[in-house]
């Protein structure tokens, strides 16, 4: 009888631990996915910010090529040099969003797998938790391989605006 006793303490014991790291990791992966979310919003800004620094520099390179003088040669210059900034601004973005999309990716699976561990209405909420994290992960990766893109566009955009305005001033 105090063997059953002591068996059943031990199962209510790793039942409520079990239940406490479910607790633990769907909290995680609640704040990882909102971690990812706030990082898909900065990046998603940070690309805009590069697709338009782009068009700008493409324009100044255009114009500077079509009345080189130091005016345009400047405003060249400038509008390459913002570029790529926002280039650089963008590319620090896309990196922070897989930063925090691989820790949703884990917290996500994490949570999934605590899941497994109880019942009931804690399961399913956990579960969905984690599903929601890993959900948020892939959707990071591809925000983030965008804003890469477009880091890249804003960056040749600049190189070009700043060769543009080069040429203009040694002629």
């Amino acid at each position: 009888e105090e063997a059953a006793l002591r068996a059943g303490d031990a199962a209510s014991s790793a039942r409520a631990a079990a239940e406490e790291a479910a607790s633990a990791s769907e909290e995680a992966a609640v704040a990882a996915k909102g971690a990812v979310d706030e990082a898909v919003e900065v990046a998603g800004a940070s690309g805009k910010r590069a697709d338009q620094a782009a068009k700008t520099a493409d324009a100044s390179a255009a114009e500077v090529k079509k009345s080189p003088s130091r005016e345009t040669a400047v405003k060249a210059e400038e509008a390459g040099g913002e570029a790529k900034r926002a280039a650089a601004a963008a590319f620090r973005a896309a990196e922070e969003v897989d930063r925090k999309a691989e820790v949703a990716a884990i917290a996500g699976d994490n949570a999934i797998a605590a899941a497994t561990r109880v019942s009931g209405t804690l399961a399913e909420r956990v579960g969905v938790a984690g599903r929601e994290a890993k959900e948020a992960a892939m959707a990071g990766f591809g925000v983030a391989d965008q804003t890469r893109e477009k880091a890249d566009a804003a960056d040749l955009a600049g190189d070009r605006a700043i060769d543009a305005a080069i040429q203009a001033l040694h002629q």
